[in-house]
């Protein structure tokens, strides 16, 4: 049975380390190990900063008030969900969100950036528990 937390914070720098926060107590309560956690707690701030990039592109009366952000929670693993608003959708990822999808893929199991479309999310990571040896 799944768990969906949901963070809704100003698209601003300054509120990046709630989301950072969060993730690793959600993250902690499910015992993810450290590792994990500063994996996902990086992971969570890279995303962050996708957005805050996008916003940035977005003309002020479009621009979203919020950044929402959906954890989704399983015995034994994390998905991450930021959602779009309209006036993203078809963007172009730039050579500097290249970069970030590159750390994102290195830190994280699952990882998918889109385009923004209404209802769709921007971004989707996927962190799955490391089986424990026996």
């Amino acid at each position: 049975m799944s768990d969906v937390i949901e963070l809704r914070v100003p698209p601003k720098l300054e509120h990046q380390s709630v989301a950072r926060a969060a993730i690793g107590v959600i993250a902690g309560g499910l015992s993810f190990n450290y590792d994990e956690i500063i994996q996902l707690r990086v992971a969570v701030s890279e995303a962050f900063e996708i957005m805050l990039r996008r916003v940035e592109r977005t003309s002020p009366e479009s621009a979203p008030t919020e950044v929402i952000i959906r954890f989704k929670t399983d015995t034994d693993s994390i998905e991450v969900l930021i959602p779009g608003w309209p006036s993203i959708a078809g963007y172009v990822a730039s050579e500097e969100e290249a970069e970030s999808q590159a750390l994102l893929e290195s830190l994280m199991d699952e990882i998918m950036l889109d385009g923004g479309n209404e209802g769709e999310p921007v971004v989707r990571m996927l962190k799955r528990k490391e089986a424990l040896d026996d």
